[in-house]
């Protein structure tokens, strides 16, 4: 027997089978944690930039998220948790942003972090 969930939700799914047996008597399996990662998809623009850059969200966020800009180097050097209600595009101000490639991050509590790159010239 095979059973599908039609609507599982991001993130964690929790599941476990109830088994009857021919005398009545039931069992249930183990919990089973299943993830789902639904990837966020963001834009982000102008790109290259100079002094500021914009995160363009294809859906409305549903949850608030840690955004975070990492170096080349993968020192993070701007973190902002960036509430629900947020309006979109986000702005972050670049203007103190050496020079360079950098990359930037959105993670979602128990979700998988998600990142894109972006270069900044003067």
């Amino acid at each position: 027997m095979r059973t599908v969930d039609k609507s599982p939700v991001d993130g964690f799914n929790f599941y476990r089978m109830k088994m009857v047996l021919e005398n009545g008597t039931a069992l249930y399996s183990p919990v089973r944690i299943v993830s789902f990662d639904v990837p966020l998809d963001f834009t982000i623009f102008p790109n290259p930039a100079s002094t500021e850059i914009f995160i363009q969200l294809s859906e409305p966020p549903s949850e608030e998220m840690t955004w975070t800009v990492y170096d080349a180097l993968g020192r993070p050097i701007w973190s902002q948790d960036i509430l629900q209600d947020a309006a979109f595009p986000y702005r972050i101000d670049a203007q103190f942003f050496e020079a360079g490639i950098y990359y930037l991050y959105a993670q979602r509590a128990g979700m998988r972090a998600v990142g894109k790159r972006f270069v900044i010239t003067r």
